[in-house]
């Protein structure tokens, strides 16, 4: 009898079969056709990066964090409230970071102490400032947090990255923001985070009634002249690390940016800010960063690749072009790399209310190239008590493993209406 022959294509999630035979061969080239048309998968591919693709049922099995017919949308579990999960922060003068409520976004590592502890590095606002309108800018330091559960709640217990006087002396001695964790594989704890400086930068003092009104830059003109880049801390900012032996500190600090601007008329000329970083076993490391291009007439973020032969850096630029996000709301990507499916995956916060407040997910084989999913909305939540909130931000986030790889929690500078007074803080929410 003639060989049986079928011809899989596969295309837009369609299949197709190019039955070249007749009687019962071509009955069975049916059921296959029927069976793969109702397929989620032919291969892992098809799973998004979260999950395996089971070939006996063409079903997608997907992995702790992640849900859905393909394992395209995060499975988010409930989130513990400000002060029984994350850190949520009422200080006063005097306190191990002095007069502070708001901190945002954040990272976690496992300590060396027995009983084990957990120490979390999120920015603060110094002086009692909020977050916004631009006191980030002004008054964000490093600190940091210590809690018996890697939820936390994390108990202000220092500063591990602050501010420095002159502050003109060094590129970052005005303002550390947006720190991300990892520790490397010969041991070392690092901090990757957001420095600059400026000629006469002073921080906001919000210990007043009526705190003082932070400058506002707007789009036109943003950093285009020499007076600007030398008294604005926005047009300074650069990506730097710091490392430790232990969680505790005490803290080195790079002495110059490990990742600078692209020459004029690329898309990352006037800043390089919120690093998220792999560091590989051979001590190589892998970035993904934020940026603005001076000549675009907006004030759109971008956000790109860089590559570094070893983890303290000098980074090296390797994207050409920045990503090409669906949705220029887009930004602050958190990475993560599960070597158990040999995937990197990146999670981005998209608007803030009024506007839609979502997340988009991206993932990798290499690194270099991404595919993304639609974003998808991730405002609402649910706490441990059963109750439920609704977040007017949920911003810089940050995925969490434990020491099998597998993503636990994901970590998030949010606020929220009637929680903790008008301040920011850090969430986390479970990973299920």
């Amino acid at each position: 009898p003639r060989p049986l022959r079928i011809l899989l294509l596969r295309s837009q999630g369609k299949f197709s079969i190019d039955m070249r035979t007749t009687g019962a061969a071509r009955a069975l080239c049916t059921l296959t056709l029927a069976t793969l048309a109702a397929a989620r998968c032919v291969d892992d591919d098809d799973c998004n990066g979260g999950g395996r693709c089971d070939l006996a049922s063409h079903t997608c099995r997907c992995v702790r964090g992640f849900t859905g017919d393909t394992c395209a949308l995060l499975h988010l579990g409930k989130a513990w409230k400000c002060g029984e999960g994350g850190m949520c922060i009422n200080e006063t003068a005097g306190s191990p970071v002095g007069h502070m409520y708001a901190t945002w976004g954040g990272g976690v590592m496992k300590g060396k102490e027995t009983p084990p502890k957990y120490h979390m590095y999120a920015a603060g606002m110094t002086h009692g400032c909020p977050l916004d309108p631009a006191y980030w800018m002004y008054n964000s330091i490093v600190v940091h947090g210590v809690g018996d559960s890697i939820h936390g709640p994390f108990k202000a217990a220092g500063i591990a990255l602050g501010q420095e006087h002159p502050v003109e002396a060094r590129w970052d001695g005005f303002l550390k923001h947006n720190p991300f964790t990892v520790q490397a594989p010969d041991g070392r704890y690092l901090i990757y985070y957001m420095g600059t400086t400026a000629t006469g930068a002073e921080s906001m003092r919000c210990d007043g009634a009526v705190p003082p009104s932070p400058p506002r830059r707007n789009a036109t003109g943003f950093c285009d002249s020499d007076e600007k880049r030398r008294t604005w801390p926005e047009c300074n900012q650069r990506v730097g690390v710091a490392w430790a032996d232990d969680p505790n500190g005490p803290w080195t600090k790079s002495e110059a940016p490990i990742l600078n601007p692209g020459a004029p008329g690329t898309w990352d000329d006037i800043f390089t800010t919120n690093p998220s970083v792999h560091v590989f076993q051979n001590g190589s490391a892998l970035m993904i960063y934020k940026s603005r291009c001076l000549e675009a007439a907006d004030a759109r973020m971008y956000t790109g690749v860089a590559w570094a032969d070893h983890y303290l850096g000098p980074f090296h630029k390797v994207s050409k072009q920045p990503f090409a996000l669906t949705d220029a709301t887009c930004e602050d990507a958190g990475m993560h790399y599960d070597a158990n499916l040999g995937v990197f995956r990146l999670i981005l916060h998209c608007g803030r209310a009024p506007l839609p407040v979502e997340y988009l997910y991206m993932w990798s084989r290499d690194g270099h190239s991404w595919k993304q999913l639609p974003p998808q909305p991730y405002a609402d939540v649910v706490y441990q008590d059963g109750t439920r909130g609704t977040l007017l931000r949920r911003e810089r986030p940050q995925w969490l493993q434990n020491e099998r790889g597998e993503l636990t929690h994901l970590i998030s500078g949010v606020t929220a209406d009637g929680v903790h007074g008008t301040q920011s803080w850090t969430m986390m929410a479970e990973l299920i």
